[in-house]
């Protein structure tokens, strides 16, 4: 199961918890956005972490760029994709290491 984001995973984790089932023998579980609190669930909630450093990092950078042109009209539109990994860990059957 994927969740929309880790808060909703650890919900889902102990929704399941509580109904009996067994996590991740009978159901994986997979959030997004890679919080800190996953990792201190039982079973601690796999994610996908979206790089928030490299977006900020490319969102200031980006700023600054526009701010050192000294131009006020408006720039072509630029699309950066931010690298993602998974952290798989334990609801997934993993270990915590990066895929």
């Amino acid at each position: 199961m994927l969740a929309l984001n880790d808060t909703l995973g650890i919900g889902v984790l102990r929704a399941l918890g509580e109904a009996g089932c067994r996590v991740p023998d009978d159901v994986a579980v997979i959030g997004f956005d890679n919080i800190e609190n996953g990792q201190f669930t039982l079973p601690s909630l796999s994610s996908v972490d979206p790089g928030r450093e490299e977006i900020a990092e490319t969102a200031v950078a980006m700023l600054l760029e526009r701010i050192e042109s000294g131009t006020r009209t408006p720039q072509t539109p630029r699309l950066h994709k931010a690298g993602f990994h998974i952290v798989a860990r334990e609801s997934t059957g993993g270990t915590g290491e990066r895929v």
